[in-house]
C-alpha cells in the first residue's frame, strides 16, 4: 500500500519538497528509460542505420537506470536520505527479485567510467572495438565474428535477441567478464515503477 501518512512525506514544506522531487525524479527516469528502449525498438534495424543513434539510447537508457537504482538501493556516498529510500522501497515494492536489472549497476558504471573501462582492457589485450550493433539482417559470418569469445566486443547492442552486453573488466579477480542485460525484461521493471509513479503523482498532486 502506498504511504502517504503524516510524518512520512506529507507533514511540513520540507516533506513535501521531499515527495514532489522524489516522484517526479522517479516517475521522470522510468520515462525516460521506457523512451529509450521505444526508440530502439522503433527503429528499422537494419544495417543501414547509423550506430551512433543506438548508442545514444543504450546511454539514455542506463543513466535512467541509475538514477532509478539510486532512489532504491542504499549506498554509503548517497545524498537521498534513507528515510526516502526506505518509503520507496515500500511503495514500489521493491527488491531484488522483483527488480533485478533496475537493482544492478555494473552496466551504469561501465557507461559512466567508460573510458577507464576501455584502458583496462587495452591493457589486458582484451580490447577489440567500441560500441557495435548487430543488426538484424546482418549476416551470419560478421554476426559470429562479433560474439567471438577470443575476440570479443566490450560494448555490443543485440538487435536480434534485444539484448545489450559488456565486457566488464572488474570483477574483482583482474578477469574481463560478460554482463548482459535482456532489454524486454529491463522495458517490463520499468512499465511497472512507471505505473505506480503515475499513481502516486496523481495522488499527490490532487492534494493541491
Amino acid at each position: 500500500m502506498t504511504d502517504l501518512r503524516d510524518g512520512v512525506y506529507i507533514d511540513s514544506a520540507e516533506r513535501n519538497i521531499y515527495l514532489f522531487d522524489n516522484t517526479y525524479n522517479i516517475k521522470y527516469n522510468s520515462q525516460k528509460g521506457l523512451y529509450a528502449v521505444e526508440q530502439i525498438t522503433k527503429m528499422s534495424g537494419e544495417g543501414n542505420e547509423d550506430c551512433f543513434l543506438y548508442h545514444v539510447y543504450i546511454d539514455l537508457l542506463f543513466e535512467a537506470v541509475g538514477m532509478l537504482n539510486d532512489r532504491f538501493i542504499k549506498k554509503e556516498k548517497s545524498k537521498i536520505p534513507e528515510k526516502i529510500i526506505d518509503v520507496n522501497i515500500k511503495n514500489y515494492t521493491f527488491d531484488k527479485i522483483k527488480y533485478p536489472i533496475i537493482s544492478r549497476k555494473d552496466i551504469r558504471n561501465f557507461i559512466i567510467h567508460i573510458d577507464e573501462r576501455y584502458y583496462d582492457l587495452i591493457r589486458a589485450n582484451n580490447y577489440y572495438g567500441t560500441f557495435n550493433v548487430i543488426f538484424k539482417n546482418m549476416e551470419d559470418d560478421i554476426e559470429n565474428d562479433f560474439l567471438r569469445k577470443d575476440r570479443p566486443q566490450n560494448n555490443l547492442l543485440n538487435l536480434k535477441e534485444m539484448k545489450y552486453r559488456i565486457l566488464d573488466p572488474n570483477n574483482g579477480d583482474g578477469e574481463a567478464i560478460f554482463k548482459e542485460v535482456n532489454l524486454m525484461d529491463l522495458k517490463g521493471e520499468l512499465e511497472i515503477i512507471n505505473k505506480q509513479a503515475e499513481f502516486i503523482w496523481g495522488s499527490i498532486t490532487s492534494l493541491y
